[in-house]
């Protein structure tokens, strides 16, 4: 079975807040949030600390990182 993108960001298991949050900024795939950089992320209203831990071990599991500033 193929997975869809969207569950690649439902995977992260961040909270229903900053998932929405990530949605509502229109990042949908873990691709898209690796375009991002922490700073960038942490400015986003309900993303913190944690969902950004969870953001970091998630796409360090792909091999993907998140942009440099």
């Amino acid at each position: 079975m193929r997975k869809n993108k969207r569950d690649e960001l439902r995977e992260l298991n961040l909270s229903i807040r900053a998932y929405n949050s990530l949605r509502n900024m229109g990042i949908n795939t873990l691709e898209d949030l690796s375009m991002y950089s922490k700073k960038q992320l942490y400015q986003f209203k309900g993303i913190g600390i944690v969902s950004l831990r969870k953001i970091e071990k998630g796409l360090d599991k792909k091999n993907m990182r998140m942009e440099a500033v």
